[in-house]
């Protein structure tokens, strides 16, 4: 009488480490149901997870919820995220060329400042021609 209440019950357990690890539950459930939830168990642990959950996730910009780094518009809000990528890599390029002229006005600077050190230092040993 016990089995009929453990097999179910330990099928459902397999259901839902099944579908926490990303595969169908249900579908492992009914596995469970026909064959035996104990081997089913042991196999869907081992299995670990899909590939498709181990590809790179990022937080929609609108919504905040992760969708895959590659796609095009957010499955939950809709908002295209190639637009946001296309603004967001402007920015970056906005941001380098401004570093870039800061670093070229630092350079010139430093070599302003090391032509002065020089010409005194020469002046001061006498060799300023």
């Amino acid at each position: 009488m016990e089995v009929f209440i453990f097999w179910p019950v330990a099928s459902a357990v397999v259901g839902a480490i099944a579908s926490s690890r990303g595969r169908s539950g249900a579908g492992w459930f009914m596995l469970s149901m026909l064959l035996t939830p104990l081997l089913m168990g042991i196999l869907v642990l081992a299995l670990g997870r899909p590939e498709a959950d181990q590809r790179q996730r990022l937080a929609c910009p609108t919504c905040a919820e992760l969708v895959l780094a590659e796609a095009n518009r957010c499955k939950h809000c809709g908002a295209d995220l190639a637009a946001f990528r296309a603004a967001r890599a402007a920015a970056e390029e906005i941001q380098l060329e401004r570093y870039r002229e800061t670093d070229r006005k630092l350079r010139a600077e430093r070599q302003e400042i090391n032509a002065k050190v020089g010409r005194a230092i020469r002046g001061v040993f006498g060799r300023d021609k």
